[in-house]
C-alpha cells in the first residue's frame, strides 16, 4: 500500500475523532501525526497528544491476535518495562474503524485495526551499534518477558495450514506489486 499524503489526510480526518471517542484518552491537543511504519505493518504507528498524556496508535489492516494481546497485557502487569497497553472504554483490546480507504487498501482488508499504547520517547540506534550496557538492558528485557506467567489456554494455536498453490501465487504477487 502507498502512503502518500492524500492518503495520510484522509486518515487523519477519519480516525482522530473515533480514538478519541473510543479511549480514555482525553481530547486532542494536537492532530495525529504519522511517526513511521515497517515492513509489516503498512499503516505504521501515529503519535497522538492530549491533553492527559501522549500515546502511541498503532494502525493494522488485519485484526490484532486477541490472544498476543491478552500476553502483552500479562507481560506489563508483570513488571516488564514497556509502554503501557491501553483498552477502550469498553475494555476491547483494539478499536475497529472503516478507513474510508477502500481504494488504497488491498481488496478485501476492510476496516483499520487500532491498538493504543502509552507513548515512549526514543531513537533508532545505527545498524550495526555494538554496546555492552544495552546489551544487557535487551538480555534483561528479554529475560523477564520469559518470567511472565502465561496460562496454557493463551498458548493454544490453531494448526497452520500452508496456502497452496493459489495462495502462494497471490502473495507473490502482492509482494511483487509492492516492489
Amino acid at each position: 500500500m502507498n502512503l502518500n499524503a492524500r492518503t495520510v489526510a484522509r486518515l487523519q480526518a477519519r480516525l482522530q475523532a473515533r480514538i478519541l471517542e473510543a479511549y480514555a484518552v482525553g481530547g486532542a491537543s494536537h492532530s495525529l501525526a504519522f511517526v513511521a511504519r515497517g515492513q509489516s505493518n503498512p499503516l505504521g504507528v501515529w503519535r497522538l497528544d492530549t491533553d492527559q498524556g501522549v500515546y502511541a496508535v498503532k494502525l493494522r489492516t488485519t485484526q490484532p491476535v486477541l490472544r498476543a494481546a491478552a500476553i502483552e497485557t500479562l507481560a506489563y502487569h508483570a513488571g516488564v518495562s514497556m509502554p503501557a497497553p491501553l483498552r477502550t472504554r469498553a475494555g476491547d483490546a483494539f478499536l475497529a474503524i472503516d478507513s474510508g480507504l477502500e481504494t488504497d487498501v488491498p481488496p478485501g482488508v476492510g476496516p483499520v485495526f487500532v491498538r493504543l499504547h502509552e507513548w515512549v520517547d526514543g531513537r533508532p540506534l545505527d545498524w550495526g551499534t555494538v554496546d555492552a550496557g544495552l546489551s544487557a538492558q535487551v538480555g534483561a528485557l528479554v529475560a523477564a518477558v520469559h518470567r511472565v506467567f502465561v496460562p496454557a489456554d493463551l498458548l493454544q494455536e490453531e494448526r497452520w495450514v500452508p496456502p497452496g498453490e493459489a495462495g502462494w501465487l497471490a502473495l507473490h504477487m502482492r509482494a511483487r506489486e509492492s516492489g
